[in-house]
């Protein structure tokens, strides 16, 4: 079979997504687009994730690209996921997918968040349609959920369309004989505090320093001091290899990788506060408060979250703001991303200011958004509304937050064992041989110094004198991470930890953010970040 799981955004859909196909899932481009999707299978059954959708006629990038996509590419059936706390809304999209004469099933999601609790037999009589009911005790039993939906398709149960027409006709049509109350979540209201101009923006502020105090101040150095203690013993380790050039290599590696690795729990704990405030619902009130601030140089709110896991990675980011209803808001954020200081520039910081706790990391991340705001403002704009739908507060489940937190790890682990690992041992070797390829135990007369010595004259205006910090910056390019890698297997000190800094800050992503950002918004656009961040970061480096 292959089904399609469809339904508003934050339906609940993804968690049901994840449950049916665990591990075995991957990210997909519909035909001709980039617009992605996720599929996975269950047995033998393929299973597509589509990105949310409010109806069958939308508006979106995204939605219409869906939308063409479950017309032209018919299922053997549709699990469509209403969210009960929005049970108008979500019948809107379930009245349309009726229409399609598609055996279907409903999944009823955050029945514990009802009050009162809703009666699914009744939902379950007036669409003549089967309900499942997702409560967590029953881990959402994936085998009973396909068992249902391969007895709709085997007896060709096709639904009863019970309303035809546009969006008034069908809202008008739920309103009148919906036999299910709308229910009260559990939470209270508290966007009166949450999304008030003065209070909501003071709340914001309390939101970030204690995450930012957290995860530079308190709990961040508790767990890198013991990674930094193991690294120093490794490193005196494999000082007792004899071979020289063998003892430089493993030296090399070690302090390489592991000086970034003892980054990873600062990192881990910064994803993980950020999976909070996305999956207990805060994530869009953000974007409501950001408002005010983004339409002063030219932004909507909804910058505000790409910007956000900007702080995580920018790639992502970049991918995030596919669902800008504006092309022009869509670019301005894309160009804003580069400003976002992501957790790769995490341990070139780190190493630069060791005891910054609280304060100093902070103001960096600051310093790059206010450049970039500023570069926003100098741009032709034109103002566009903002719409928002402010779903309800949701306790962050433990599961979801694992998934992200994971994920992310996983991608940064990856990253270490492969792009960094190989900076690290081509740093080693260029730094152990000449340009003529014979052994040196002198870094001066090293190939590295020779290749890095082509650009030095550039970099000597800024303070940055050393082959080893152009080494570093050069590295860079290519990930972050590598700035700290090739600098402890260099040995070197930063002679200027200010214009460095302001270097680091500004000047261009890495290759993977480059390549996305050039496949989002195309050569040119991608070209003229480059050069942009690159004069950037000369000049702000030069002036200080």
């Amino acid at each position: 079979m292959r089904l399609i799981l469809a339904g508003n955004p934050n339906s609940g859909k993804t968690t049901v997504f994840n449950h049916l196909t665990g591990s075995r899932q991957h990210i997909g481009n519909f035909p001709g687009v980039t617009v992605e999707f996720k599929k996975g299978t269950y047995g033998s059954d393929e299973i597509i994730d589509l990105p949310g959708l409010y109806s069958l006629e939308p508006h979106s990038a995204e939605e219409q690209v869906a939308a063409k996509y479950l017309k032209t590419h018919p299922p053997d059936g549709i699990i469509n996921c209403i969210d009960m706390t929005n049970l108008r809304r979500s019948l809107g999209l379930t009245l349309s997918l009726m229409e399609l004469g598609i055996p279907m099933l409903i999944v009823a999601n955050m029945l514990e968040e009802c009050q009162p609790k809703p009666d699914l037999e009744k939902l379950e009589q007036w669409l003549e349609l089967p309900v499942f009911a997702v409560r967590q005790q029953n881990r959402w039993a994936p085998a009973v959920l396909i068992r249902m939906m391969r007895f709709e398709i085997q007896n060709h149960r096709i639904p009863k369309p019970l309303c035809r027409g546009g969006a008034e006709e069908k809202f008008r049509f739920i309103d009148r004989y919906n036999p299910i109350p709308c229910c009260k979540t559990k939470f209270g209201n508290w966007d009166r505090v949450l999304m008030h101009p003065v209070w909501g923006t003071a709340v914001f502020l309390g939101i970030m320093g204690s995450i930012f105090d957290l995860t530079f101040h308190r709990l961040g150095p508790f767990f890198t001091e013991p990674i930094l203690q193991s690294i120093n013993g490794f490193k005196e380790m494999a000082g007792a290899i004899g071979p020289p050039l063998l003892r430089s290599l493993i030296q090399g590696v070690i302090a390489g990788v592991g000086s970034v690795f003892s980054f990873l729990p600062a990192m881990m704990l910064l994803f993980f506060f950020l999976a909070i405030l996305e999956d207990s619902g805060y994530m869009v009130r953000i974007c409501y408060l950001a408002e005010n601030i983004m339409s002063v140089f030219g932004l909507s709110g909804k910058s505000a979250v790409p910007l956000l896991i900007g702080f995580g990675c920018t790639v992502p980011a970049a991918l995030s703001a596919r669902t800008m209803e504006s092309e022009q808001q869509r670019r301005r954020t894309l160009g804003l991303l580069p400003f976002v200081s992501c957790s790769a520039k995490l341990p070139v910081y780190g190493m630069l200011y060791p005891q910054g706790g609280f304060w100093v990391i902070p103001l960096i991340y600051l310093a790059g958004i206010a450049v970039g705001l500023a570069v926003a403002a100098l741009s032709p704009r034109k103002a566009v509304p903002l719409l928002l739908e402010v779903h309800p507060y949701r306790r962050p489940k433990l599961k979801n937050l694992w998934h992200r937190l994971w994920g992310q790890t996983q991608s940064f682990v990856q990253k270490a064992f492969t792009v960094l690992l190989a900076a690290s041992v081509i740093a080693t070797l260029l730094q152990q041989f000449t340009p003529a390829l014979q052994y040196t135990g002198d870094a001066e007369k090293s190939l590295l110094a020779w290749l890095a010595g082509i650009p030095l004259p550039l970099f000597k205006p800024l303070g940055l004198g050393q082959w080893e910090t152009v080494a570093a910056l050069i590295a860079g390019l290519f990930a972050k991470e590598s700035i700290v890698s090739v600098l402890s297997v260099t040995g070197a000190a930063v002679p200027a930890p200010l214009p460095f800094l302001a270097f680091v800050l500004f000047y261009p992503p890495c290759v993977a953010a480059m390549s996305t950002l050039r496949k989002e918004a195309g050569w040119g656009f991608a070209l003229k970040t480059f050069l942009l961040h690159l004069a950037l970061a000369y000049l702000a480096a030069w002036i200080l």
